[in-house]
């Protein structure tokens, strides 16, 4: 789910349930499950684009109705094509703290990106989440200056 709440993703019943089980909020530890986040309303789907779906590659729980939030980072201490060539990819750490650390830099500028998908049998289709931003209308993007959960 979405890590914060908007008038498009504010179904906080999975987070609720979670925090039920008396379970703080943790990073996953690959044995227990993350805490959801806020969820896309499915009040206005059809029972046809919510129809179980089993997912070939995806890892964890993924299911259909639910909502993801994807983070694409970038930084000024990220590698260019040139430094990536021929590089052992498991020695380059990746997410924020290869952004804030890469390379060595002090100070880096980094700037990171999110979207929220609500997974629907028969909605768009989105061929390629890896490699960055697919939003083609912006009318509904938020963008702010200062920590990456949050206005400072």
């Amino acid at each position: 789910g979405a890590e914060h709440r908007s008038e498009d993703y504010s179904n906080a019943t999975d987070s609720q349930a979670y925090d039920t089980r008396g379970l703080a909020r943790r990073l996953s530890n690959g044995t227990s499950s993350p805490r959801p986040g806020f969820m896309c309303a499915t009040v206005g789907l059809t029972a046809e684009e919510l129809v179980p779906y089993a997912f070939k590659y995806c890892k964890g729980q993924v299911e259909v109705g639910k909502s993801y939030e994807v983070h694409y980072v970038h930084s000024s201490a990220g590698y260019s094509r040139e430094d990536l060539a021929g590089a052992d990819f498991d020695g380059i750490d990746d997410g924020l703290g290869g952004a804030a650390n890469g390379r060595g830099m002090l100070n880096p500028m980094i700037v990171v990106q999110a979207q929220v998908f609500q997974v629907v049998n028969g909605g768009q289709d989105v061929e390629d989440m890896l490699h960055g931003w697919t939003v083609v209308n912006l009318s509904n993007s938020v963008m702010y200056s200062g920590s990456t959960t949050g206005q400072s």
